[in-house]
């Protein structure tokens, strides 16, 4: 049946409210003259109607409702296959998707977590693991307390009264060189390894002296490194800054060696919130994200051998300023 056919039978049928009825084995196919030109508009946004599609039933039908401003799914499925994906926003801003294995969701404001399991999923617990402080609360009890402390000098560490949302805030000695702040969290509980994808979150604040002092957090097996001249684990993954400089550096720590280091992945200022982020690819990479920008990863002295856990460390690099360190809160993710 030719289109001009098609369209007298149609304009009969609305004009008399009958059905319009396909001859039976028909397919009713509209194409444009030009491959994605054109389109087919349904009402004006002046005079519009409601839209329905039965799916077998009188009580199976997904409905465009003009008057409510949506489309409702009555006894009907949105089916979104593996890989597919529901946005949302104009970017777009927001995604879901089940990829086949886990529920992951992404934003493009924060890439760092793409791919990353989501909390919606209901397996969520037996896909990943994860590690969320907030630090409404801290307790550096020797094995009871959830941080354990390790300073040189009289430094504090505490929840800081003056920022909202929760905040540790660890302080060194008064102009006092060489006075240091560490804390570890309690029980090593992440381990790299091939196929277990891990990323890791920070929301930091320096105050001080911005070259002169030091800085590392990150990963790390549990260690003292009040006095250890460059601040950096004998394993561990993390960012630092050296004494005499404002880089902070991604650096990759395995049994003492650290030649797998990414420099200038960032510059230190002072009484700036900054998001420092890790995406571990197992034991392969690590690459660095700076309030949501990706770095150059990091591919060499990956340690794959030894538990970490998250640490913060500050250090005064001379006798006249006071390194402060706020962290806002750390969270960490990985793949069981």
């Amino acid at each position: 049946m030719g289109m001009r056919n098609v369209a007298r039978l149609l304009m009969a049928a609305l004009k008399n409210s009958e059905p319009f009825d396909l001859i039976s084995g028909d397919v009713l196919s509209i194409l444009p003259k030009a491959d994605d030109t054109g389109s087919i508009a349904i009402g004006s946004g002046a005079l519009d109607m409601d839209v329905k599609v039965f799916l077998g039933a009188s009580t199976d039908f997904v409905l465009l409702d003009v008057g409510n401003g949506q489309v409702t799914f009555d006894n009907a499925e949105l089916n979104l296959g593996d890989n597919d994906e529901l946005e949302f926003g104009d970017a777009p801003d927001v995604s879901v998707m089940w990829n086949a294995t886990y529920l992951q969701a992404t934003s493009a404001a924060n890439p760092l977590w793409t791919n990353a399991p989501s909390p919606l999923d209901p397996a969520y617990n037996t896909t990943a693991y994860e590690l969320f402080d907030d630090f409404f609360s801290y307790d550096n009890t020797a094995t009871v307390g959830g941080w354990t402390l390790t300073e040189v000098g009289t430094g504090t560490d505490a929840i800081s009264t003056a920022i909202p949302g929760g905040a540790v805030t660890l302080t060194c000695q008064v102009t006092t060189d060489n006075a240091c702040e560490q804390i570890f969290k309690i029980g090593e509980g992440f381990k790299l390894a091939a196929g277990k994808t891990l990323w890791y979150e920070a929301r930091v604040r320096f105050t001080g002296d911005a070259t002169q002092s030091e800085v590392y957090f990150g990963l790390a097996a549990t260690e003292d490194l009040t006095a250890v001249a460059d601040v950096l684990p004998a394993d561990g993954i993390g960012f630092d800054k050296q004494d005499g400089a404002t880089a902070v550096n991604l650096t990759c720590s395995k049994n003492g060696t650290d030649t797998g280091a990414v420099a200038g992945v960032d510059v230190l200022t002072t009484t700036e919130w900054v998001r420092y982020g890790m995406l571990v690819d197992g034991v392969t990479s690590v690459t660095p994200y700076i309030n949501g920008v990706a770095g150059t990863a990091a591919t060499a002295t990956i340690v794959d051998d030894e538990l970490l856990t998250p640490v913060f460390l500050v250090r005064n690099g001379d006798n006249i300023a006071t390194a402060i360190l706020d962290v806002d809160y750390v969270k960490i993710a990985q793949l069981r």
